[in-house]
């Protein structure tokens, strides 16, 4: 009831009890993952978040031409990603920390730069051109747009060119042209007078080398379509000695976990492949542990709203219940957070490639 004994003029304070307030529910609906991949193109970068809808796009990003997205070393990530999608999931970001299971450095054999070439298609989905960096060039994007011959022949006997055939590739980096190569074609034998080979115009570039990937045939069937591609160096892969620092990331890099944890949309994480690593002796228990406390505590940090985030933590495959089968750093984490340690077993996934193989996949994966 409202108090009557308002005798002046001035400001009250009066606190009403409306009962309990119900517990409002949170979103999520966007996870970010952190694991191996069969490869890493399209545009994706090693170490970097990158934002996928569905598991085809998935597979354009993180698995080669006609696979099934899955690893031949049994990677937890691909499975983590594709049961996202096929239990409704619609948006999660991927960070991928290698294509292999780390060796140590003196046997790590890091990427050839023709692994991140770009591949320009011809009008008919068909390889026309792969541009590759040259040696110690930093990425750059390479424009192709359409252009016509230097000159028209004047003798009536000669075949007049096709304007449509021919193109310019310009070279840029941060929106400054660096080269431009005009009167570009398919046509290994054109007149000097009338346009240039492409392969053999590009080798005077100072940033790409240029490959012609088609079969004989008439120049205009071959031409390039127009567009921009971005061409990249290798990534250099992560070895044993220094995973855990890839798998952590820097935060000004936005890479690795401390990467996901810079983006807001973010409201579930998890890092899969932590148990693989774990299972090939890749990572010890006390690695594990600081990753582990690594995610929660970013998570516990989060602003502004810390409630709102949360990390999926997998049990190791050889003790399935946190707080009575591991000892140590890692059965204790989950209590010293005062969360519910996990009770989830892993279990056995089938492998598509494999029929009839299947493989043991960590909670967060089933």
């Amino acid at each position: 009831m409202p108090r009557l004994d308002y005798f002046a003029p001035g400001v009250y304070v009066e606190e009403v009890d409306r009962g309990s307030r119900p517990i409002e529910g949170i979103q999520t609906n966007i996870a970010g993952f952190v694991g191996f991949t069969e490869t890493i193109r399209g545009g994706a970068e090693l170490g970097k978040p990158m934002l996928v809808t569905s598991w085809n796009q998935y597979r354009e990003y993180f698995a080669r031409e006609n696979s099934d997205g899955f690893t031949d070393f049994d990677a937890y990530l691909p499975f983590a990603v594709n049961g996202w999608f096929l239990n409704g999931g619609s948006r999660c970001w991927v960070v991928s920390i290698g294509t292999e299971l780390p060796k140590p450095a003196d046997e790590t054999v890091q990427l050839d730069p023709e692994t991140t070439a770009s591949i320009v298609k011809t009008a008919t989905r068909q390889d026309s051109l792969q541009l590759t960096l040259k040696p110690a060039i930093e990425a750059v994007r390479v424009e192709i747009r359409s252009d016509e011959p230097k000159t028209i022949p004047t003798d009536s006997n000669a075949p007049a060119p096709i304007p449509a055939e021919f193109f310019r590739i310009i070279v840029k980096r941060d929106g400054e042209e660096l080269e431009v190569h005009p009167h570009l074609t398919m046509d290994a034998h054109v007149q000097p007078e009338i346009g240039d080979y492409v392969v053999t115009k590009l080798q005077e570039s100072s940033y790409i080398s240029v490959t012609d990937l088609t079969q004989p045939g008439f120049a205009l069937a071959r031409r390039p379509v127009e567009g921009q591609y971005e061409v990249c160096r290798p990534p250099l892969l992560p070895t044993q000695e220094n995973l855990t620092r890839h798998v952590q990331g820097i935060r000004d890099d936005r890479s690795g976990i401390q990467g996901l944890f810079e983006l807001d949309e973010i409201t579930m994480i998890a890092c899969p492949d932590l148990m693989r690593a774990h299972q090939v002796g890749l990572l010890n228990h006390e690695q594990l542990h600081n990753l582990m406390q690594l995610m929660v505590s970013l998570c516990e940090n989060a602003a502004p709203n810390p409630p709102n985030r949360m990390v999926v933590l997998d049990t190791p495959p050889d003790c399935q219940n946190l707080s009575k089968s591991c000892s140590g750093s890692i059965g204790s984490l989950i209590g010293d957070r005062c969360l519910q340690p996990s009770t989830i077993p892993g279990s056995k996934s089938p492998i598509p490639a494999r029929k009839g193989d299947r493989s043991w996949c960590p909670p967060v994966v089933t």
